[in-house]
């Protein structure tokens, strides 16, 4: 069985999934794989001829940062991104998919934008991880984004009540790390 763990951005997801593993789960965290994604050389010649504006650090890499920035401004440079990483992400995540069945009987996959990207057909279960607009906002400037940035990053997801109607189960990442370890006994008590 895969079971999808989505939320929203700075919802809980890692945390989530870090207390998942520690009940011997396997559990994979689907952000590493698309943070590959932007060292393909292929990947890293569309976004430079999509961007004009310098999108690289000294390094050659892609500055995550700086793309961030210019997304966040301009919902059509939000799509072109997205254009030229949906059919990678899909790709990688079925692939993924297809080997967690075959090496684990449970595996959780942490996939961020699960609904966004119509991709949760893929997984026999979901789970979505909910934390408050607040906390996600709090969590986003801490991680060093502008309020404009973070508010822009949470406003391009899906409502929260959206994905908790379309997921099997819910985790209300609301409370103390105790209550919320002991919500997630509770699911790993439900999925098996």
């Amino acid at each position: 069985m895969v079971i999808a763990l989505t939320g929203g951005i700075a919802s809980g997801k890692s945390t989530v999934g870090n207390i998942i593993r520690g009940y011997g789960f396997n559990v994979v965290d689907f952000d590493n794989i698309t943070n590959d994604l932007f060292r393909d050389a292929d990947v890293k010649a569309q976004l430079e001829d999509a961007f004009t504006s310098n999108i690289f650090n000294t390094a050659g890499d892609i500055d995550r940062s700086r793309l961030r920035k210019i997304v966040c401004d301009n919902s059509s440079d939000f799509d072109m991104l997205d254009d030229i990483l949906a059919s990678r992400i899909e790709h990688e995540l079925g692939d993924l998919v297809i080997r967690s069945q075959m090496s684990s009987p449970r595996t959780f996959i942490e996939v961020p934008l699960l609904y966004e990207s119509c991709l949760s057909w893929m997984f026999d279960n979901t789970a979505f991880v909910y934390a408050e607009k607040k906390l996600q906002l709090r969590r986003l400037i801490e991680r060093g984004l502008s309020v404009r940035e973070a508010e822009a990053m949470i406003a391009r997801q899906d409502p929260p009540q959206a994905k908790a109607i379309m997921s099997q189960h819910t985790v209300l990442n609301i409370g103390t790390m105790t209550e919320l370890e002991e919500t997630v006994r509770q699911l790993l008590l439900y999925i098996e």
